[in-house]
């Protein structure tokens, strides 16, 4: 009596070996671009709630006819930190001075964003920008933003970056600088 052996289908050892060493190659080649796509991600997104802010900002003024404030804060308390990276609060100006004191009215903060996402102002939005009642943007001396390099928000991530500036109307915008 002869025994036979029946076709059994399946994948060998070796098979699924290969399988996984090629599905590994693959992934390690992909992860780079997935990191950068992450990163333009976040700067994206960092860019859009910091323009959101502005317009509140602008917005507020009109509404509480009233010089508001959006300044930059390490402790969502007082107008603090090195860069805007660290947060920033939003208030009413009543003593216009460009910082958070005694008189004025706390409207909201938003915390540090984290992820190594670098936010800075150009030398007329270093610290602070100020919208007065007619929605336009101006400093502690009454003058109008320039609308030039001096008043861009810069957020840069990686090979990202996104500036906001501000037009001497006041008016916001983003624009994605290509890597």
């Amino acid at each position: 009596m002869k025994k036979t052996i029946k076709n059994i289908d399946g994948y060998t050892l070796l098979e699924i070996l290969v399988a996984l060493i090629i599905s590994s190659v693959l992934l390690m080649a992909a992860a780079p671009s997935f990191q950068r796509l992450r990163e333009g991600g976040l700067v994206t997104s960092m860019s859009n709630d910091l323009l959101a802010d502005i317009l509140w900002t602008r917005s507020e003024a009109v509404k509480r006819n009233s010089r508001v404030t959006l300044c930059h804060s390490s402790d969502a308390a007082t107008c603090s930190g090195a860069d805007w990276s660290a947060g920033w609060i939003l208030f009413q100006d009543a003593d216009n001075s460009g910082a958070f004191n005694g008189g004025d009215t706390f409207i909201g903060a938003r915390e540090a964003p984290g992820n190594g996402l670098q936010i800075a102002g150009g030398t007329q939005v270093a610290n602070y920008i100020s919208y007065v009642p007619t929605g336009r943007s101006r400093d502690i001396a009454g003058n109008l933003l320039a609308g030039d390099a001096t008043s861009l928000f810069t957020i840069k991530k990686g090979i990202h970056e996104n500036q906001i500036s501000i037009t001497p109307t006041g008016k916001p915008r983003v624009e994605s600088i290509a890597p």
